[in-house]
């Protein structure tokens, strides 16, 4: 709390119009650790991974940041992947399909927050993936006599990790027993990953895992240009003016959510602004307008995403293929295709958001029009059925108001006026909307305050199909990049009596292991692919050590 304290204070520092003398405050930094189910993939398979932020001074999980992001780099230093990823008490998950646009060749995953963009050395974390296209023509010319041999026999299995067994059958029970690991699993955050391993999986070491943490840096109020994302995504931009306008200007923000998402802010006198996103949907068009009268002598231009610099991005050698890895290549690509072809294809999993508090049906009276009889005109609608609002027509334009029931005034004037979230300032637009298409409207007849700014109530109109779209050129629309839904655990039931294929290399994915308080046990089943697999469990202890301990055991007919 303290720490989100200094944050606040310093977004005011840096938002607000007047200098204040102060000595240079410091705050804390943060790190990214990565954990990944691979760090060699081909072309079908999927990335998961799991994003630890760390707060450099207490070495716990960070607070700071609510957002992460995750990108996969080419030789070329070219974004090929980019996912914002939300984070949850410093702890975020997701995937990442690995089509065919990727090539065979080594790539950087780097992941950052908006925060760590302002540290002085580690301003990214990076891992090495070795992605391979088994459909690219010059693959198979790549056989090599040196074959790169690994003795994947002999790896050394973790004492802290238990088994029912070292040889199971396919389609068989997996009992993983975590009795020496419990305490430290109930007191951070772990994750589990079981998959079949071969040569590729075995061109890399775990060096890369070993860097150091934590940095000891330090951030001074003075050196900091990026602002932290601690209530959610951040959406910042600037109004361009056609002529010189210092008054300050309110700019109107609209997502199409259900229920949708209104904001309105303040733009500074050089015409920047800033909105918080703290409802993580995935809904992308945006719609922005100016609140005035003017028409279209104003530019609004949404700022770039803050990305680091990746000059010192240092890339492995291409391998120079083996039989030995040309063969497992080929397995795993035909496993691919076969699981592929079987699968059963279910809906993700929706995630409901949380009703806002715009149109609290405490105070909004609810009109839904089906319950009365329907008039052809807004005008006429708003006659015969909604008696706290009403039109004016003045200068040939038509204009809505609520009334106040209590007043019978328009103390503060114009009402907020809503199409399915969209902020509507020209009403003639409405005088011709489509009365069958209108749903319901929804009425606050008293003084309603929303950001900085009073309206005399509220006339939310919302359609059957929920998407309107307004013909005014104040409103500019933009596509946002938003928040990926995390994804989830990879936990297939049994089998054994099933008539279809099971060719998961990938057994068990779970960015987050829950153990029941009486048992200290995981299960899972193998599927129909034999060999060696490997169980790799990993996190992050309490006082700030990584752990990570591998366990292997075979699957054979």
């Amino acid at each position: 709390m303290k720490n989100l304290k200094k944050i606040v204070l310093l977004i005011l520092f840096l938002t607000s119009n007047y200098f204040i003398a102060q000595t240079n405050t410091i705050f804390d930094s943060e790190s990214i650790y990565l954990q990944t189910n691979s760090n060699s993939l081909i072309v079908g398979e999927t990335l998961h991974f799991k994003i630890n932020c760390i707060n450099n001074s207490t070495q716990n999980l960070s607070n700071i940041s609510k957002v992460a992001y995750i990108e996969i780099i080419d030789k070329n230093k070219k974004s090929i992947s980019r996912e914002k990823i939300k984070l949850e008490n410093g702890i975020g998950s997701g995937e990442i399909f690995i089509s065919s646009a990727f090539h065979s060749e080594y790539y950087k995953i780097i992941v950052y927050t908006n925060w760590m963009l302002n540290n002085f050395s580690n301003t990214f974390f990076e891992k090495n993936l070795l992605i391979i296209n088994p459909f690219e023509s010059n693959l198979t010319k790549e056989i090599e006599n040196n074959s790169i041999l690994v003795k994947i026999e002999s790896q050394k299995n973790s004492s802290l990790i238990a088994l029912n067994k070292s040889i199971y059958k396919k389609r068989d029970r997996v009992n993983v027993f975590l009795q020496d690991l419990k305490n430290e699993i109930d007191s951070a955050n772990f994750s589990i990953s079981v998959k079949k391993i071969d040569h590729l999986n075995h061109l890399f070491t775990n060096e890369e895992q070993k860097k150091q943490l934590f940095s000891n840096e330090i951030l001074e109020e003075a050196n900091i240009k990026f602002l932290p994302e601690i209530r959610g995504e951040n959406v910042s931009g600037n109004i361009k003016l056609y002529e010189q306008d210092k008054s300050p200007k309110r700019v109107a923000f609209t997502i199409p959510t259900n229920p949708f998402t209104l904001k309105i802010v303040k733009a500074d006198s050089i015409g920047n602004f800033t909105f918080y996103l703290d409802d993580f949907s995935t809904i992308s068009n945006a719609s922005f307008q100016i609140l005035d009268n003017r028409k279209n002598d104003y530019i609004i231009e949404l700022n770039k995403n803050s990305r680091p610099f990746l000059t010192n991005l240092e890339f492995p050698q291409m391998i120079k293929f083996s039989s030995n890895l040309l063969k497992d290549i080929k397995q795993r690509a035909i496993a691919i295709q076969i699981q592929k072809a079987y699968s059963e294809t279910k809906l993700d999993s929706i995630h409901k958001l949380k009703k806002g508090n715009l149109l609290d049906q405490n105070i909004a009276n609810e009109y839904i029009l089906d319950d009365y009889k329907r008039f052809p005109t807004l005008k006429e609608t708003v006659v015969e059925i909604i008696p706290a609002v009403y039109y004016k027509v003045k200068n040939e334009q038509f204009l809505l108001y609520v009334r106040d029931f209590i007043t019978y005034g328009d103390t503060f004037g114009e009402a907020l006026v809503l199409v399915d979230g969209l902020l509507i300032q020209n009403h003639q637009e409405l005088e011709s909307i489509d009365m069958k298409n209108v749903y319901k409207i929804e009425v606050i007849n008293k003084a309603y305050t929303f950001g900085s700014q009073i309206f005399s109530g509220v006339i939310s109109i919302t359609t059957l199909n929920k998407n309107y779209v307004s013909n005014s050129e104040k409103i500019k629309t933009f596509i946002l990049e938003r928040c990926s839904l995390s994804a989830k655990s990879i936990e297939k039931s049994e089998l054994i009596d099933s008539k279809l294929p099971d060719y998961r290399y990938q057994l068990l994915w779970n960015p987050k292991i829950i153990l029941n308080p009486f048992d200290n046990s995981l299960t899972f089943f193998t599927s129909d692919i034999e060999g060696l697999f490997e169980i790799t469990i990993e996190g992050i202890s309490k006082n700030g050590n990584l752990i990570c301990e591998k366990k292997y055991f075979q699957v054979q007919q």
